[in-house]
């Protein structure tokens, strides 16, 4: 009888670190899931600009449309004019803590920017 006990303590210890291992392995499988999702949230920022940009340029549209003048209708919206034209513009910027930088530890990264040009 005490060697059929001593026999079970001894099985303890793999099954232990079996349990252990899987616990280790969910857990790194979590955390590369929440890694991942806030890496790939930001890469989607173009989509909204270009939406916003969208929608701005069917409300420059509709304020001519409707009688609007279009000197105060480019005051309400981000018009600006280049060679090509005319064009509503957007940008997307990411403020990050940079301690490299020794007067200001906040970098301003640009994400995105579109251009969106008026007829």
């Amino acid at each position: 009888m005490d060697k059929m006990k001593r026999l079970n303590k001894k099985s303890n210890v793999p099954i232990i670190l079996f349990v252990l291992g899987v616990f280790a392995v969910c857990g790194f499988a979590l955390l590369t899931f929440f890694i991942s999702d806030f890496s790939f949230s930001n890469s989607f920022v173009g989509i909204g600009v270009m939406q916003g940009l969208s929608l701005e340029h069917e409300e420059y549209i509709y304020y001519l449309d409707n009688g609007v003048l279009e000197d105060k209708a480019q005051s309400y919206f981000n018009v600006q004019e280049d060679v090509h034209g005319k064009y509503l513009f957007a940008e997307r910027n990411q403020t990050r803590l940079n301690p490299s930088l020794s007067t200001n530890w906040k970098k301003k990264e640009l994400l995105f920017s579109a251009k969106y040009y008026l007829p």
